[in-house]
């Protein structure tokens, strides 16, 4: 087990709407790819995790997010990297998307959640989520 000092510090949206979770596909090429997640990226040094996620999904989506509420934090060691992945509970405009990082978005209800692969840092958060 890596020493959890070093974790890289990463936001996340939960954008819930109709009973389904909006989830990103990660490219090929990237660690973890063809796994889905809740889209986000880094905190830079120094930042807001809000702040950080709202860039974040402006550069990798190219659409606007309303940050609600604080949700939850998981960490996880990858093995050669340890995060800590900051949830927010987000309102995200899914309609004017443009994936400059991912392979795929969509909404999933709890069922289909089942059938894909989730990030493991990500699954958590899926597990305290309430869907009604």
């Amino acid at each position: 087990m890596s020493d959890f000092k070093d974790l890289i510090k990463v936001s996340c949206a939960i954008c819930i709407k109709n009973n389904a979770v909006f989830l990103a596909k990660r490219s090929k090429g990237k660690h973890l790819a063809g796994f889905w997640e809740f889209p986000g990226g880094k905190v830079e040094l120094g930042e807001d995790p809000k702040d950080a996620l709202i860039r974040e999904i402006k550069e990798e989506l190219e659409t606007d997010i309303e940050v609600l509420r604080y949700f939850d934090t998981s960490i996880y060691n990858y093995g050669n990297k340890s995060i800590e992945l900051i949830s927010f509970i987000c309102v995200i405009d899914s309609k004017s998307i443009r994936l400059n990082d991912h392979d795929k978005v969509g909404w999933f209800e709890k069922t289909e959640l089942y059938n894909i692969k989730v990030a493991p840092a990500d699954i958590p958060f899926l597990k305290k989520i309430n869907f009604n």
